[in-house]
C-alpha cells in the first residue's frame, strides 16, 4: 500500500472495497480485496492483545477481523484462480491463529473451518490450496497429519 493509505486506512480500505465491488470482473479485484482483508487485518491486531483491550476495543477488534475474514474468503471463493488466494489464505491463516490465541477458537475449530473451505472450494486448484494452509496450521502440533492433509 502507498504511504497514502498507511496514514489513511479508513480511505484506502473503503477505495479498494469501492474497486472490488464496481470492478469485479477486474483482475486487479482479488488485490483489491486482499489489501482490504490485509488492512482490517491490521488494523484488529493493531489494537492490541484482544484479553488486554476493553469491551469497545473488543468489539472493534470482532469487527475487524470479521470484515478481514469476509473479503479474504470472498477472494477465495470469487476468485479461486488469482495468485492472491495464496495471499489470502496466508491472511485467514494468521486471522485464525489471533482467534486462538484471543481465546475465541480452538485448535479442532480451526481445523474445521479449513476443512469447510476445502469442501466448498470451487476449484480442485483452490481447494489443494485451502488444505495447503490447513496443514500448515497443525504441522507444529502434528506433522504426521499435515502430511495426511497434504
Amino acid at each position: 500500500a502507498s504511504d497514502v493509505y498507511k496514514r489513511q486506512p479508513d480511505e484506502g480500505l473503503a477505495t479498494y472495497r469501492e474497486f472490488a465491488q464496481k470492478y469485479d470482473a477486474s483482475p486487479q479485484a482479488p488485490e483489491a480485496l486482499q489489501k482490504v482483508a490485509e488492512l482490517l487485518r491490521t488494523a484488529g491486531e493493531g489494537l492490541g492483545r484482544y484479553g488486554a483491550l476493553n469491551e469497545e476495543e473488543r468489539a472493534k477488534w470482532k469487527t475487524n477481523i470479521e470484515g478481514a475474514t469476509s473479503s479474504a474468503e470472498e477472494l477465495v471463493k470469487k476468485y479461486p484462480d488469482s495468485p492472491q488466494v495464496a495471499l489470502a489464505l496466508r491472511t485467514l491463516l494468521q486471522i485464525q491463529r489471533l482467534l486462538v490465541g484471543a481465546e475465541l477458537k480452538k485448535g479442532p475449530d480451526v481445523e474445521a473451518y479449513f476443512q469447510g473451505l476445502a469442501d466448498t472450494a470451487a476449484t480442485p486448484q483452490a481447494k489443494s490450496k485451502i488444505l495447503f494452509a490447513l496443514a500448515d496450521y497443525v504441522k507444529d502440533e502434528s506433522p504426521a497429519k499435515a502430511l495426511e492433509i497434504m
